[in-house]
C-alpha cells in the first residue's frame, strides 16, 4: 500500500491512499490466521483494509474476548452490528461527524456523539479534539476529559495511528485509564512536531521524558 501525502503550512495533510496490497487482503486471510489471535493481548484495527476484512477480524477478536480497538479511518459510515464488537472506539472529530451526523465543534456536541456512539453498542469512545485535547466516555458510566499538550505543530501525519497505538500499548499493560489516556496525548503531541509518518514516531523513553518535564513544569505553577 501506498500514501501520498501533502501537508499544509499550518501542519495540517490530507492523504491520498493505494490500496495495493492492503486492499487484497479476504475475510479468508483472517479465518486462517485466526488462530494465532488466542495469543495476543489486544486488537486494533482501521479501514485501510476492505470494510469486510475489518469486520471478520472484529467477530474473530470479539469470538475470543480480546479487547478491540477500531480507529475507523478512513471514515465510514460504521452499523450498530459492528459497533457492539468495539471496546473502544478511537475517533476524530470528522469521523465522528460521519457516523454520527453530528457535527462535532463543540466539547458539549462532543460528548453528545460519545454518547450516540455508546448507544449503538460500543463499550468506550476516545473522540480526539485536536487542539481541545479529549473526550472519553464508556458504559460504565467513566467520562473523562484531557487536554491537549501546547506544541509547535510541523506535521500532523501519523498522529492518529500514534495515539491509538500508544493508547493500547499503555492500557494493556497496567490498565490506568488516565495515564493511557494522557500517554497516548503526549505521543500524539511529539509526533506533529516532526515532519514525516513512521520517522516522526517517538520511542517510549521519548514519551516518558516528555511527561515528566510537563509534570514538572505543572508542579513549579502550583501555589504554595
Amino acid at each position: 500500500g501506498l500514501a501520498f501525502i501533502t501537508v499544509a503550512s499550518s501542519g495540517e495533510n490530507n492523504i491520498i491512499l493505494s490500496a495495493g496490497a492492503n486492499g487484497r487482503l479476504t475475510a479468508a486471510d483472517v479465518e486462517a490466521a485466526a488462530p494465532g489471535l488466542r495469543d495476543v493481548d489486544a486488537v486494533l484495527l482501521q479501514n485501510e483494509i476492505p470494510w469486510s476484512v475489518t469486520q471478520s477480524a472484529l467477530q474473530w477478536a470479539h469470538q475470543f474476548g480480546k479487547r478491540v480497538f477500531l480507529n475507523p479511518a478512513p471514515a465510514r459510515r460504521v452499523g450498530r452490528e459492528t459497533l457492539s464488537m468495539v471496546d473502544v472506539l478511537v475517533l476524530n472529530e470528522t469521523e465522528a461527524q460521519v457516523i454520527t451526523g453530528i457535527q462535532v465543534d463543540t466539547p458539549h456536541r462532543a460528548e453528545t456523539a460519545c454518547q450516540r456512539l455508546l448507544g449503538e453498542g460500543c463499550q468506550g469512545v476516545v473522540l480526539t479534539l485536536g487542539s481541545n485535547g479529549l473526550v472519553y466516555q464508556d458504559k460504565a458510566g467513566r467520562s473523562l476529559r484531557v487536554p491537549a499538550f501546547s506544541v509547535e505543530v510541523v506535521d500532523t501525519t501519523a498522529a492518529g495511528d500514534t495515539f491509538i497505538g500508544a493508547l493500547a500499548a499503555i492500557w494493556e499493560a497496567d490498565a490506568d485509564l488516565p495515564r493511557a489516556l494522557r500517554f497516548a496525548s503526549a505521543a500524539a503531541a511529539l509526533t506533529v512536531t516532526r515532519a514525516g509518518a513512521q520517522e516522526s514516531i517517538p520511542e517510549r523513553g521519548e514519551i516518558e521524558s516528555f511527561l515528566s518535564q510537563v509534570s514538572d513544569a505543572e508542579h513549579t505553577h502550583l501555589p504554595g
